[in-house]
């Protein structure tokens, strides 16, 4: 790690870290991504899906793209081979997703990827042909996670009571990515035994089975994204639509460590977007007969952008690395701990500078410093901000 330290009397010495390493794969990825990306998402693009409007239902993103994505087998690729998948595996959706976030590209992927990593964490053999298959198809899925909007809060209000032909569930999601478009939630549950007994459980929750009205568009701060809240009162659950009991909290952990890395990727790409536009800016705007990036106090700033930049990249593809080794290790959970860190801190502090190179205008909507701040703002928060990652950092290093 990255950490000399002193506890106590011993002195906390760096261990071995696996080198940064990019497979074959991963290179193609990235060069296929990058150019299909750049060519689909231009700001104008992006700002014509913009919707500011409280309530909003609309999918923010562009339809016709999203099936381009499903023709490159995108939403297949975190699906293993043996579930019908690509199986390119983690590693590549980490370099779609920075791909996605430099070009501000919305496409209800992310929520796809982590869905279908629970299901193959937590569900049969039987349970994972009949559902991977259709996120494989191009269906859109999303995890049903929060009961409040604390990231750090129990996960598992939500209830489901047994009842005769299955389970009734009861209580309400919070910011749920992606659900006014999605045909498939997988729901944190606590299960109510008629036999007294509680336990979390994960749920499979077909959107034809909520009730009018159950799916509240939520308005957030970055316009490019899409959530809602969803209430599933009164909905019941089939016995075959529950996930094993014993896998729970296994696919919470991965779930928290994958969705964490996904938008750390997505974070730095904006973070390198943001960059782009700094620099593109103080270069060419003139003040007092001289362009304004000649003046050290804006130089700095920019160098000290790029450093926070390519740090948070190091420890992103330093956690595909050690994820490529090792899979869903010790190792692999504090990396991705320290890879949201870093990435959320980076696109905050370069996106705010944009903002204020940019000087009044830079605070106003028209312009495209506003994009990326409130992105920074929306990514700080999602799957855990950087106080939580850090203190679930220390009770990992400092386990002994």
């Amino acid at each position: 790690m990255f950490l000399v330290c002193r506890k106590g009397e011993r002195v906390i010495q760096p261990e071995p870290t696996a080198q940064v390493a990019l497979s074959d794969t991963q290179t193609m990825v990235i060069d296929a991504a990058e150019s299909f990306c750049s060519n689909q998402s231009t700001v104008a693009r992006v700002r014509s899906l913009l919707q500011s409007a409280a309530g909003n239902d609309s999918p923010g993103f562009n339809e016709d793209v999203w099936s381009q994505c499903i023709a490159q087998g995108w939403p297949a690729s975190m699906v293993s081979k043996e579930n019908g998948g690509i199986g390119l595996g983690l590693g590549s959706a980490v370099c779609i997703s920075e791909s996605l976030g430099r070009h501000l590209l919305s496409v209800p992927l992310i929520s796809s990827w982590l869905a279908a990593t629970v299901i193959e964490t937590n569900a049969t053999v039987a349970q994972r042909s009949r559902w991977l298959a259709d996120i494989v198809a191009g269906d859109v899925a999303s995890v049903a996670l929060l009961d409040n909007e604390d990231w750090g809060a129990p996960c598992v209000a939500l209830t489901a009571v047994e009842r005769e032909g299955g389970w009734l569930l009861r209580g309400t999601k919070r910011f749920v990515a992606d659900a006014t478009t999605a045909n498939t939630f997988v729901v944190a549950a606590t299960c109510h035994y008629a036999d007294g007994r509680t336990e979390p459980r994960w749920l499979y929750v077909r959107a034809s089975q909520l009730p009018e009205g159950a799916v509240t568009p939520s308005l957030l701060i970055d316009e490019t994204k899409r959530a809602a809240s969803v209430c599933f009162d009164e909905v019941l659950v089939t016995p075959d639509a529950v996930m094993r009991a014993a896998d729970f909290h296994v696919g919470f952990t991965r779930l928290q460590l994958a969705g964490a890395l996904l938008h750390a990727a997505e974070a730095a790409g904006a973070a390198a977007s943001a960059l782009r536009c700094m620099v593109s800016y103080i270069n060419t705007r003139v003040q007092f007969g001289r362009l304004i990036g000649a003046n050290q106090a804006l130089k700095h700033p920019a160098v000290d952008a790029l450093n926070a930049i390519n740090a948070a990249r190091s420890l992103i593809y330093h956690a595909t690395t050690v994820f490529a080794a090792e899979g869903f290790s010790r190792d692999f959970g504090i990396a991705c701990r320290m890879s949201k860190v870093q990435a959320d801190e980076a696109l905050l502090f370069v996106a705010d500078r944009t903002v204020q190179f940019h000087g009044g205008m830079g605070f106003t909507y028209d312009c495209d410093a506003q994009l990326y701040i409130r992105r920074a703002q929306w990514a700080r928060q999602v799957y855990g901000d950087a106080t939580q990652h850090r203190s679930q950092l220390a009770a990992l290093l400092f386990d002994n």
